[in-house]
């Protein structure tokens, strides 16, 4: 029983997919599935045992306004946004996809321009879709992920405070693992790890995945891991076991550093140093709101401000404008 349920759900979830993936086709986009899409279109008999409340979908930045209007044009509607806001300003923000919906369903479409929210360089979009495979879903071609690609975004979303989530990402990768004809370039999987210094999540991850649930890893794969992390890549990795909403200025700011270091993410400005993070430490008021601007303004990326530029603490745009995370924000207004 719990089966069928599960197995009824995913089905109307692949309807809602399929009339996505229709619209995209007559635009001349094929876009690749990610997660739990990925994972029934390998092997359709997960589809009874893994529960999926939604589609994920992948296009290429360069395609995210032409893929907007097809979905407009087959009446699919953005939550939270508008149609208008699909446009580079989006690409460039903190969030990687968003949430389209038919007014007739409860299932929704994700519609991403990045694999990861958390890796914002554009090099490895562009690298899971040259690497793509080539797959059919009920007639239809589609892109899915190599295995190894898959498995990386699955220990790259596991952020250590959110045990609900690792889980998740521990069963998809055990699900993609299980299939018999599912193999992983190993030399691969650790370039990636170590370009994006993630060896700490890499080696609690692929471990875990190890004693739980057999991972046919080859021999001292797991212990190269280990010896690879760098003080650092522990201090990090403490961090980050640490909820957003509870850490300290400074430690938040460590977690932003590492991302900078690693090519991870690179915002519009650079990390601020010991001296301003002491600032920020004394509030914003008359005697630091100067320095303090001044300090932002060092670090910010060349350009030149001809329009309002979100520098820090805002997130994607929204119907109602943009919303604000963290202790600071920072907005430049050409005057």
């Amino acid at each position: 029983g719990v089966g069928r349920h599960i197995w009824t759900q995913n089905t109307l979830n692949v309807r809602l997919l399929l009339a996505g993936l229709d619209a995209l086709a007559e635009a001349g986009i094929r876009p690749m599935l990610l997660k739990g899409m990925a994972l029934f279109v390998r092997s359709p008999d997960f589809m009874r045992k893994r529960q999926s409340t939604d589609s994920d979908v992948l296009v290429s930045p360069d395609q995210l306004e032409q893929a907007a209007a097809a979905l407009a044009r087959h009446g699919f509607e953005p939550r939270g946004f508008r149609w208008e806001d699909f446009a580079a300003p989006l690409i460039g923000s903190e969030t990687s996809g968003a949430t389209l919906r038919k007014p007739d369903q409860k299932s929704h479409l994700d519609l991403h321009w990045r694999p990861l929210s958390s890796i914002t360089d554009p090099a490895l979009a562009e690298a899971f879709l040259a690497r793509a495979e080539t797959h059919i879903l009920q007639g239809r071609p589609v892109l899915l992920p190599t295995v190894t690609d898959q498995l990386f975004m699955a220990l790259a979303r596991a952020e250590p405070w959110d045990e609900e989530e690792c889980l998740k990402r521990l069963v998809e990768a055990h699900m993609l693992l299980s299939s018999p004809a599912a193999t992983v370039n190993w030399d691969t999987l650790a370039g990636m790890i170590a370009a994006y210094r993630l060896e700490a999540l890499a080696l609690a991850f692929l471990g875990d995945l190890d004693r739980h649930a057999g991972l046919g890893r080859p021999d001292g794969y797991l212990s190269g891991l280990e010896a690879a992390v760098t003080a650092e890549g522990w201090r990090e990795f403490e961090l980050r076991r640490i909820r957003p909403a509870q850490r300290t200025l400074r430690q938040d700011w460590g977690v932003r550093q590492t991302d900078e270091r690693s090519g991870r993410d690179r915002g519009p400005t650079g990390v601020p140093g010991h001296g301003e993070i002491q600032l920020r430490g004394l509030g914003l008021n008359a005697a630091t709101a100067g320095p303090l601007w001044q300090a932002l303004r060092r670090r910010v990326r060349p350009g030149r401000f001809s329009d309002v530029q979100f520098l820090e603490g805002f997130s994607y745009p929204e119907a109602e404008g943009r919303w604000t995370s963290g202790q600071w924000s920072a907005l430049a207004v050409p005057l």
